[in-house]
């Protein structure tokens, strides 16, 4: 039996829609502040409620100018299919069938089910699909934080936080109807995952790495893949907690994850037609990319570059897929806004390049920070074949939760304590070694420290000696009993 649709989804009037938008933000409004509250711990919970809210205002904001590019300034986009597929995907769903799309192009047919799927719920009008979807995105960020909470110190949860939920890209780009805001999600759920297994090792773990994996993979199977990759060989390669390093829970779960990823390259392969060997109506890894690079490589927003194939191309490519447009390459106020971010994050990442080579040993003490590095490079690779700056733009969403994890954990510095502070500065102060004297001649006072407090209550102060000679009875020779005057 299929539902009726509802009435505010039937016509697209600017009435209709402002109040449905009314309606949507103040009840998610409210679920987000109580989400806030129960996501946070004792790390976070001083901040993070005020700072959830906050960020799905934020959100709401990039869905409005999502919207206005998409419908007003340009009134083209991929959006306006997925919208019209939804709809009448709807009343498939709600009549208890699964619809099959016939559209072509990768993970276009399964974001059309998809979005069948969420209007079979409450189908919206077409701003009301942007708010939707930019709320499943702002979930995804949500999950990335909380995937990052447990491998990171205290004092860096708010800076991640804060650019994971507010990041200009982040914030606009996977807030419109389409495939960038599923990837978020999906990605999401399984960094969530594997963060847990990396962690306990638990076969629960598995529940949220195998559905977000899978749904990744049928929008774009190479990224699930290569975050595949990369958990397992964080599992391989990363320092295990100490209880884990030779139990078999561990080689159990390392198997289960490379048959996953196996699964993975093989589905990749098998999308895109591609084999090492290439031969058949298959082709080489070679001319895939060639392929790539000639069909990005149009546009307005096309650069010159080609794939990598050798490590002297790397630092080119981590420009071009992390930061670029930088200033000089912004042409338009839509490539200044972006150009702006890459050029803060750029510099960023250079005033804290020296702090984070000496942390990189975080990376094996923190096998979730292994996954993130392993999952950035991979991305750099395959994304360097992508020579236009506008797809970049928006294909980057999906790399810069970790790529931000990474920023911002490793460019950690532990501040010192009062102590240290204290003997560095008696250090300093100390007087320099005479030409030809003893280094050892020339000490440094220790520091002692404070007198602490008993529970029982101040230091007892000990009695002072008496100077005086007790006062003796002059009948009897002994003393008084009392007390000398001061």
């Amino acid at each position: 039996m299929s539902l009726p649709l509802p009435v505010l989804a039937q016509t697209e009037s600017g009435a209709a829609a402002a109040f449905e938008i009314v309606i949507i933000v103040v009840i998610f409004g409210i679920l987000f502040g109580w989400v806030g509250k129960a996501m946070s711990t004792k790390a976070d919970k001083a901040w993070l409620p005020r700072l959830v809210v906050w960020a799905f205002l934020a959100k709401l904001v990039g869905a409005f100018a999502r919207y206005y590019m998409v419908n007003i300034l340009y009134n083209s986009g991929d959006s306006f299919r997925y919208h019209d597929a939804g709809r009448i995907f709807a009343n498939v769903w709600r009549g208890g069938a699964i619809p099959v799309s016939t559209a072509g192009g990768e993970g276009t047919a399964f974001t059309e089910v998809v979005t069948g799927f969420l209007y079979a719920i409450y189908t919206p009008t077409f701003l009301g699909g942007f708010v939707i979807f930019a709320i499943l995105a702002f979930i995804g960020q949500l999950l990335f934080y909380s995937a990052l909470r447990p491998w990171s110190p205290e004092d860096r949860l708010k800076p991640y936080a804060t650019a994971v939920l507010f990041l200009p890209s982040l914030v606009f780009w996977p807030a419109s109807i389409g495939k960038d805001a599923l990837m978020v999600l999906f990605l999401a759920v399984a960094a969530y995952g594997a963060s847990r297994m990396l962690r306990s090792y638990q076969f629960s773990a598995l529940l949220p790495i195998a559905p977000g994996l899978y749904l990744a993979s049928e929008i774009r199977p190479h990224v699930a893949a290569l975050l595949g990759l990369s958990l397992v060989l964080a599992l391989l390669f990363g320092k295990p907690p100490r209880k884990f390093e030779k139990h078999p829970k561990r080689a159990v779960m390392i198997l289960f994850s490379v048959a996953g990823a196996a699964l993975a390259l093989a589905a990749v392969a098998s999308t895109f037609n591609v084999s090492v060997e290439g031969g058949g109506d298959s082709q080489d890894p070679g001319a895939f990319l060639e392929d790539v690079e000639e069909q990005t490589a149009r546009g307005g927003s096309q650069i010159g570059g080609a794939a990598v194939t050798s490590p002297a191309q790397l630092p080119g490519a981590i420009i071009t897929v992390l930061y670029r447009p930088l200033l000089y390459e912004g042409g338009s106020g839509q490539m200044i806004l972006s150009a702006l971010e890459g050029t803060a994050l750029l510099l960023f990442t250079l005033w804290k390049l020296p702090v984070m080579w000496r942390n990189k040993k975080m990376l094996r003490e923190k096998p979730y920070l292994l996954m993130c590095f392993f999952y950035t490079g991979g991305f750099i690779i395959a994304f360097s074949a992508f020579l236009n700056l506008g797809i970049l733009a928006r294909q980057r969403v999906q790399v810069l939760p970790m790529f931000l994890a990474l920023l911002v954990v490793l460019s950690w510095e532990k501040s010192k304590s009062k102590d240290e502070v204290e003997r560095a500065r008696l250090e300093r102060r100390a007087p320099r070694r005479p030409p030809g004297k003893d280094p050892a001649a020339v000490t440094v006072p220790p520091i002692e420290p404070p007198a602490e407090e008993t529970r029982a209550g101040p230091r007892v102060r000990p009695p002072r000696s008496r100077s005086r000679q007790e006062p003796t009875d002059s009948a009897t020779g002994q003393g008084s009993g009392r007390r000398p005057r001061r």
